[in-house]
């Protein structure tokens, strides 16, 4: 599954499980428990070093401002809370009605913090992952 945007790619590669695989993902060990980003940079670092990339061409990452929805404009805010909850509503309703309202919010945080940030076509692309 690939989706392709202006700036970059998604990418969902499926793969059997491989011993000591480890990610910025996590490590895919089946224990959620130890998937923090925390973990993931007590176990890596930031960067994955040269060694490991997989393509020859290493850009440094450099470190930024993390965004929060406090960063968001106030219109685009309200806009993208409209259109999540828009297009989350039926598979929301569907997790509510089982009781989980913190699955729910964590949906339309997560959808809203997408358009925000990176544009309405992510709104989209979470309502195709199947929340």
């Amino acid at each position: 599954q690939v989706f392709r945007w202006d700036n970059h790619l998604n990418v969902r590669i499926r793969m059997p499980h491989v011993d000591e695989q480890d990610g910025h993902c996590g490590n895919f060990n089946g224990d959620d428990s130890d998937d923090s980003r925390r973990d993931v940079v007590g176990r890596l670092g930031m960067e994955v070093g040269k060694e490991g990339l997989l393509f020859k061409t290493f850009t440094p990452g450099t470190p930024g401002k993390k965004l929060t929805l406090a960063d968001c404009p106030t219109a685009k805010l309200m806009a993208a809370k409209q259109e999540c909850t828009d297009i989350q509503d039926g598979l929301a309703a569907e997790i509510s009605n089982k009781g989980n309202e913190q699955v729910t919010n964590a949906i339309i945080h997560g959808c809203v913090y997408d358009v925000c940030f990176a544009g309405r076509q992510y709104a989209e692309e979470d309502e195709i992952e199947g929340w």
